[in-house]
């Protein structure tokens, strides 16, 4: 779902009729516990009380479920369960105790929740929203990323002409080595041929003598 059709999506829930919306509907959760010898009844009622609870929020779970199926949206079981955990509201607990048929005692718990068709729908709009929100940041880390790397790439080019001149550099260098090996070759050369010539006329003005 792209930005656009998730901001859409989320101002239709806004705009629709309210009063479609105001209709509080009440889930009762049962559960039993085993009190054992070692239990107190605080400790055994908690554990009555939370089985319950959660029977309770299965139920508005599905109901949650069917809630987004009727208005074609379809999301996954931890969003589902994330919604309910939102709107999930106990309005009454009650508690029992049932023979076991033994010397135990069964503590029982119902949990009455009730769940608001209001609170589905601004949960909607939120998740909406922040999905929204979410795009719009990722479209600015992907900017940023993008300018980075045409950056680097820009710097990586850079570097590459550097290493280009380097090398051209140090071609020059070793051809201007090369050359002035060349003109020390000459000059002693040279050097050699004045010492013959200054010795030959030494030689001739002896042997004029």
């Amino acid at each position: 779902m792209n930005q656009d059709n998730s901001s859409e999506l989320a101002n239709d829930l806004l705009d629709e009729d309210d009063n479609s919306y105001d209709t509080i509907k009440f889930y009762e959760g049962v559960a039993e516990s085993l009190m054992n010898d070692s239990d107190t009844l605080k400790e055994v009622k908690i554990r009555a009380k939370n089985l319950a609870e959660q029977n309770a929020q299965q139920k508005i779970a599905d109901y949650v479920n069917e809630f987004l199926k009727d208005r074609y949206l379809t999301f996954p079981d931890d969003e589902i369960l994330s919604i309910t955990n939102q709107i999930f509201e106990i309005s009454n607990i009650n508690y029992g105790m049932k023979d076991s048929g033994g010397n135990e005692m069964i503590i029982q718990a119902t949990v009455t929740a009730k769940v608001d068709d209001n609170d589905i729908m601004n949960c909607l709009v939120g998740f909406f929203n922040e999905r929204i929100e979410l795009k719009s940041e990722n479209e600015a880390l992907r900017r940023e990323f993008e300018t980075i790397r045409n950056k680097n790439e820009s710097l990586c080019a850079e570097n590459d002409n550097l290493k280009c001149q380097y090398e051209n550099l140090r071609r020059e260098i070793e051809t201007l080595h090369a050359e002035n090996g060349n003109l020390r070759q000459q000059m002693e050369n040279l050097r050699k041929k004045i010492e013959t010539a200054t010795n030959i006329r030494n030689l001739r003005k002896l042997i004029s003598k």
